[in-house]
C-alpha cells in the first residue's frame, strides 16, 4: 500500500492554490497498522512440544520443573532492539508507504533472534543431575536435548481479533 497525498486544486481571482494532503493516505496506513499483531511463541502441530514449552515457561510444581521462561524473558531482554525496528519501521510506514506486512514480519523475525539468543544463553535453574543424565548427549544446558523446542519458535502476524 503506497502512501498517495490527495491533491486540492482551487482557482479564485486568477491564483492558483493547489493542496497537498497526505493525511487521509497515513490514516489508511495507520488503520492497516493497527489491525495486526506479532505473536512469537511455540505454534506446532505437535502438542507435546508446545506443551513442553509451556511447562518450561511457566515451570510445573507439580512435576518438580522450575520456571525456565525464554519467550518471556527473552522479549524483555530484546525490548530495546525490537523497539528500535518498531520505531524505524512506523516511520516507514507512515512517511514512505513502507508495506505494513512487511513491518510487521521485520518485527517478528527480530523477536525471534533475541528470544532464540535469549534461549541459548539460559543457564538459570541449573538442571538436576537425574536430567543430565537423562539427556541424550549429557549435555548440562537447560532447555536443549533436541534443539526441537528452539527450531520450533516461530512469529505469526494474526488480526487482533484472532485468539489462538
Amino acid at each position: 500500500m503506497s502512501v498517495k497525498p490527495k491533491k486540492k486544486r482551487t482557482r479564485k481571482a486568477n491564483i492558483i492554490v493547489e493542496e497537498t494532503n497526505q493525511i487521509p493516505a497515513i490514516l489508511e496506513q495507520l488503520k492497516e497498522l493497527i489491525k495486526n499483531e506479532v505473536y512469537v511463541g511455540v505454534f506446532s502441530d505437535d502438542n507435546e512440544l508446545a506443551q513442553v514449552a509451556a511447562i518450561q515457561e511457566y515451570g510445573s510444581v507439580k512435576k518438580g520443573i522450575p520456571e525456565r521462561s525464554f519467550l518471556r524473558a527473552g522479549m524483555v531482554k530484546g525490548s530495546a532492539k525490537i523497539s528500535k525496528i518498531v520505531r524505524n519501521g512506523i516511520n516507514g510506514v507512515v512517511e514512505n508507504g513502507e508495506d505494513v506486512q512487511a513491518f510487521m514480519s521485520a518485527i517478528g523475525e527480530i523477536a525471534i533472534d533475541r528470544v532464540t539468543t535469549y534461549f541459548d544463553k539460559l543457564q538459570d535453574p541449573p538442571l538436576k543431575p537425574e536430567t543430565i543424565a537423562r539427556k541424550k548427549d549429557r549435555n548440562t544446558k537447560p532447555l536443549i536435548n533436541t534443539n526441537q523446542m528452539r527450531e520450533a519458535i516461530q512469529f505469526e502476524v494474526r488480526p487482533k481479533s484472532a485468539k489462538k
